[in-house]
């Protein structure tokens, strides 16, 4: 009885828990009466009144209100020095620590005890104490409140739901972990390997996705113990101080049924589940609702909430980069703080307002809003903070020495009131510090300090992971870089992600992100580019799975890095893709206002699309980047905009447009000089050099010399003023082309030699991409000077080091370099080896769709053609060379290539060869390269092919009257009884499936009227019929005509492929709904799975070629007959390759998941926000 007594809290210096836990206690083992005797005498004291109360209230009021509001003081009576006052500890109240914190601590693993299973435990166990109610169990003490009238039956089943579930969570943590550990992750577990799942499941306890949704069990648990936390807080708040009447006892919670599902709770909840749209709507619903937010007549609770919900829609819309919305209700905040006279509120949220204006790059607000913060800060320490923060913006607007005296007044304060320097407000001003000696290029000075604050970390944290660690380690990465000593740079950040995931465990983290995006630039920079990519494919991968592809800052900046390191390693589509929808974010953030992030996405998509050859798509986006840099004041007369009018010019002048390729040049030119003062610069060279080529085209050479000639001197000025390694090698290499383009090239060859010397000084390690460059230009200038020995070793040179850095890969711009040899072998009458480099070049090229447009094809084509024949006078071509030509050739339309002699061609192919199947080859590759238009020609072939012995004469005639479109020839064969499925030796399918490919449906019709098998495949090992041909396997638009017409004349509409695809999976991949309609009115099934397990529904959601309009018209469509609940072989459900793939189609599906976003660091609400700048 004397630790449940407590007399003068002398108990609790053995245990503040002890007399409290003693209240409750349960026969086990010895003397029974005795615990009987002791539970009677407890009951006894706590229903007796307190002595020393001047209230008069019983021992258990009193208890019960010290636990929830007072807290608890643990007197240390035990010190060795007996003349001095016991050393007082105060432990938080209830109340006070049990608090739900949703608006603090959105996206972080939950504490399931502290969080969850604390609260209704003691709250529910005070309430009950209040009144004298001794519970065997928090059920027990529920049911005992209801029965005395306390709290109404409803009350009571809200209640014992919320204790059942936070009970029933804490003991899966458990089981989970096997120990007391309670960490919680907040979103459902994702779908992996089932290698991943067993690791993943031994480090993090998942909650199901039913008890993360809407009305799922973690939210119904919040719609009742933050109800039941307010009301006993009000319940203090009113009479923590008085004595309550016996009526207004018994009544005070008996109208209450803790239970509240409102807009505010709801939307908090989804912050805290960082669910940040939903809780936006939730959030401004409630706002909404209010009037008079801010009237001085308003309760200080009610106000409170208004100030809680205001700040946690700023949070949110800083993270949707709304900084105007975020700035109007934390202004809001302000007047709030002023309303309820919270002097501290109101110095954090000026802090507050300081950062944002600071991030929205408005410098002078910033520092007003900090300055007018000093003024209602009373504490050194938070003096220090806001002085940080003033440095850090002096540091962003690059007045390092303001910034740098900022920072020492900040670290002065520190160390005065902290004198052995452990503490992390002097770590974080030494890091700022450095960082300001970063800007100011003092890399030595950046270091000391960054070490400095290394050393306090090591004594503050004993060498366990902390964020200001990784911050650290990023700033000194981001030095190591500056320094060029990447592979420090490489080290620290390794370091840092290490450290991350440490602290993440597997869960999706913006800095873990952060971190590889950093990785990825820093490969970037060592030219290690598959590796770069690496880095931002798995840093997206992460942006995405936070923010549920909804479209984000962070996400568009690594789309563009990731696009720009595709366009270093030639992958034109690649670049494409990820600048369109780079540039389709960007235009949801900011709503098409003309942004620099803007007009540089539409500047590169121009150029990839220059690059590939797509002059349209090019100048489409160039134009709309050149309109919008008219209009914005700052970038009309830029060099930004110079280099976008010069790309404009190289547009129109490929698309032969040269006046208007002329009008953009020299635009471009005048604005150089204009912004350059009339000195020399790269943009003036690279605006001459295409006045000079347009001058070359219109063969007037004197001015196209007289352009070249003004480039090279502006170039040799350039160079003589150059001092970096990296501008020297820049400047040879453009002097180098320089001379190439006016025919000095012994000249260019020594610019282009000492080229390679220095840059063997900026980057010793090979291969490397620039060295493969210049290789092949000095093979080229080689080849204009006629020393082709010289010009292939340097073209095998530069092959072998892009294979290297290509690996298996081949771009487009290798087929230039096999080109390249192919001229060289050709001059040295090396034929073989000039045909092979000819049939690399094309097999690349047909690769590259765009490629066969252009007179470079031609130019292959026709050295192809003439190398062959030179070749075949004396020796016999490899049979396999033959074979690939037909492949690359094969539906080309050859019409305007008559440069080479068809008919000596022919005639020399025939020479000598007596093997039959390969004759027949050769006259397939001869009738594919014949001209249409010439019959003579291609009967001269036809004839000749008749006469082989090993050929059927009718099976020849009906390919043949099926190559030409001939249906009465057809009719006449099939009336004659021939095999219509009988496959030449020399075609790999049926005349019905060349007849479907050339989509002639009339032949179709006329082969159909036969004994025909109309589901025999291809002999391919992709077991192809007519029908998937119609469907547009070859990439064709799929014809409903034909399709109708096969179904008809009875394909067979659920047959396989070899990988499961059936003609459904193919309307799906295409988003083609008639064709969909004509295979289900045929009996096609719609829910197959192929190999892969996916159904057509899965396939038609992945699909980046349908767009979002058409998938939901499909869904829309076929919801009925679609069955949403089939998994593919990893584990994806339709919802997840919605989610994934096509966000908009979810509210069309029932009992739709709406997953949880992740979150990124808020500014901090409640202490000045000391920033690591990087």
């Amino acid at each position: 009885m004397y630790y449940v007594r407590n007399e003068g809290d002398k108990a609790s210096h053995r245990d503040k828990n002890l007399p409290y836990i003693l209240e409750n206690v349960c026969y086990v083992h010895g003397d029974v009466e005795l615990v009987k005797t002791y539970k009677a005498k407890v009951t006894e004291y706590l229903h007796s009144k307190n002595e020393d109360d001047p209230l008069g209230r019983l021992n258990c009021e009193v208890r019960a209100i010290k636990l929830l509001k007072e807290g608890a003081v643990e007197f240390n009576y035990l010190q060795k020095v007996s003349s001095l006052k016991p050393k007082e500890i105060l432990f938080k109240s209830d109340l006070d620590k049990l608090q739900p914190k949703l608006f603090d601590t959105e996206g972080k693993l939950f504490d399931v005890k502290q969080e969850i299973y604390r609260l209704p435990d003691r709250m529910v166990y005070n309430l009950g104490l209040y009144f004298g109610i001794e519970g065997d169990s928090c059920w027990d003490t529920v049911d005992k409140l209801a029965e005395q009238g306390i709290i109404n039956l409803e009350a009571a089943s809200n209640l014992k739901n919320a204790i059942t579930f936070a009970t029933t969570l804490r003991l899966k943590t458990y089981s989970h972990h096997k120990a007391q550990k309670d960490d919680m992750a907040i979103y459902p577990k994702p779908a992996k390997t089932e290698s991943e799942l067993k690791e993943q499941a031994q480090k993090i306890f998942h909650l199901s996705e039913e008890d993360l949704e809407e009305e799922g069990g973690l939210f119904q648990y919040f719609y009742t113990a933050i109800p039941l936390y307010e009301m006993l807080e009000k319940f203090c708040i009113n009479y923590s101080k008085k004595k309550l009447e016996q009526d207004k006892k018994n009544s005070f919670f008996k109208g209450n049924t803790f239970y509240d599902n409102g807009y505010a709770i709801k939307g908090l909840i989804c912050y805290r589940l960082v669910n940040y749209k939903t809780a936006e709507v939730y959030l401004e619903k409630w706002l909404n609702l209010q009037e008079n937010q801010y009237n001085v007549l308003s309760n200080e609770h009610h106000l409170i909430r208004v100030y809680v919900l205001k700040r946690t829609l700023q949070k949110i819309y800083i993270e949707f980069g709304n900084k105007r919305q975020a700035i109007i209700h934390l202004k809001d905040c302000l007047k709030i703080s002023e309303l309820i006279c919270n002097k501290n509120l109101y110095r954090d949220v000026l802090v507050n307002l300081g950062d944002l204006y600071k991030f929205s790059k408005k410098y002078d607000k910033a520092i007003s809003y900090y300055n007018k913060a000093l003024e209602f800060t009373e504490h050194e320490d938070d003096r220090a903070g806001i002085f940080n923060n003033m440095g850090i913006v002096y540091h962003d607007i690059k007045e390092f020495d303001k910034a740098i005296e900022l920072h020492s007044k900040s670290l002065n304060i520190f160390k005065l009131h902290c004198p052995n320097s452990i503490n992390l407000g002097i770590t974080i001003t030494y890091i700022n510090l450095a960082n300001c000696y970063n800007g100011k290029k003092e890399y030595k000075n950046a270091i000391s300090h960054y070490n400095k604050s290394f050393k306090i970390i090591k004594s503050l944290f004993k060498g366990e992971p902390h964020f200001i660690t990784i911050d650290l380690l990023n700033n000194m990465g981001v030095i190591y870089n500056n320094l060029g000593q990447f592979d420090k740079a490489v080290e620290c950040l390794t370091k840092g992600l290490k450290l991350q995931r440490t602290i993440h465990k597997d869960e999706p983290s913006p800095a873990i992100s952060d971190c590889l995006f950093n990785l990825g630039n820093i490969h970037n920079n060592m030219e290690k580019f598959d590796q770069a990519i690496e880095y931002y494919k798995e840093s997206l991968k992460i942006l995405k799975v936070i923010h549920k592809n909804y479209p984000f800052p962070p996400i568009r900046d690594c789309l563009f890095n990731l696009a720009l390191t595709y366009k270093k390693i030639q992958k034109l589509g690649e670049v494409i893709k990820c600048l369109t929808e780079c540039l389709e974010i960007e235009r949801i953030i900011n709503k098409n206002k003309p942004t620099q992030d803007l007009t540089n996405c539409l500047t590169e998509l121009g150029i990839a699309y220059y690059e590939s050859e797509k002059f349209d798509e090019a100048i489409e986006y160039l134009n709309e980047c050149v309109e919008i840099r008219k209009y914005n004041v700052v970038d009309t007369k830029s060099i930004s905009m110079a280099q976008t009018l010069n790309y404009l010019a190289n547009c129109h002048a490929k698309s032969s447009e040269n006046i208007s390729a002329i009008n953009f040049y020299n635009e471009s030119l005048e604005m150089v000089k204009l912004i350059s003062n009339g000195k020399p610069c790269y943009e003036m060279s690279n605006a001459l050099k295409g006045l000079g080529n347009v001058c070359a085209i219109e063969k007037n050479f004197k001015e196209a010399k007289k352009y070249y000639d003004q480039c090279f001197e502006l170039l040799n000025n350039i160079y003589s003023n150059k001092t970096s390694l990296k501008e020297v090698f820049d400047s040879l290499k453009q002097l180098g082309n320089a001379y190439m383009h006016i025919i000095e090239y012994d000249k260019a060859i020594e610019c282009f030699q000492e080229g390679l010397k220095v840059r063997k000084l900026v980057n010793s390690k090979e291969p490397d991409i620039e060295v493969a460059n210049i290789l092949n230009a000095i093979g080229i200038a080689y080849y204009h000077k006629k020393n082709y020995n010289e010009s292939i070793s340097y073209g095998i040179r530069c092959l072998e080091m892009r294979k290297c850095i290509y690996a298996d890969k081949s771009p487009l711009d290798i087929s230039n370099i096999y080109m390249n040899l192919a001229l060289s072998y050709n001059a040295t009458q090396n034929y073989e080896k000039t045909i092979k480099c000819c049939v690399h070049t094309l097999r690349i090229m047909s690769n590259f769709p765009h490629s066969f447009v252009n007179a470079y094809y031609k130019e292959v084509h026709i050295l192809t053609m003439q190398s062959i024949m030179n070749f075949i006078k004396t020796n016999s071509l490899d049979h396999e060379i033959i074979l690939e030509l037909i492949t690359i050739y094969q539906g080309f339309n050859f019409s305007n290539y008559k440069a080479f002699n068809q008919f000596i061609f022919y005639k020399l192919i025939q020479k000598g060869l007596t093997d039959l199947v390969k004759l027949q080859c050769w006259f397939k590759l001869a009738l594919i390269l014949t001209p249409k238009e010439d019959r003579k020609m291609i009967q001269l072939i036809n004839d000749d092919m008749l006469k082989l012995r090993s050929v059927n004469e009718t099976s020849f005639k009906l390919w043949l009257a099926v190559a030409e479109g001939n249906t009465n020839k057809v009719k006449e064969l099939i009336n004659a009884g021939i095999d219509l499925d009988n496959i030449p030796l020399f075609m790999n399918s049926t005349p019905l499936i060349q007849a479907v490919i050339k989509e002639n449906i009339d032949m179709v019709l006329t082969l159909t009227l036969g004994k025909v098998d109309i589901n025999k495949p291809n002999n391919n090992q992709d077991q192809i019929t007519p029908l998937y041909y119609s469907l547009g396997v070859n990439g064709q638009p799929i014809n409903t005509k034909m399709v109708d017409l096969l179904l008809n004349r009875g394909a067979d509409a659920n047959k396989p492929m070899f990988n499961g695809d059936t003609p459904m999976h193919m309307a799906h991949y295409s988003g083609h709904k008639e064709a969909m309609k004509l295979l289900l009115h045929h009996g096609a099934s719609i829910n197959p799975q192929n190999a892969e397990g996916r159904t057509p529904l899965h396939c038609l959601l992945g699909s980046r070629d349908v767009n979002t309009a058409t998938k939901l018209e499909i869904v829309q469509e076929f919801l009925a007959m679609y069955d949403v609940t089939i998994k593919d072989q990893s584990g994806k459900s339709i919802t997840n390759y919605a989610q994934e793939y096509c966000p908009e189609v979810l509210p069309l599906f029932p009992n739709n998941v709406q997953e949880i976003e992740p979150v990124i660091d808020p500014i901090d609400s409640s202490t000045p926000n000391h920033k690591v700048s990087t």
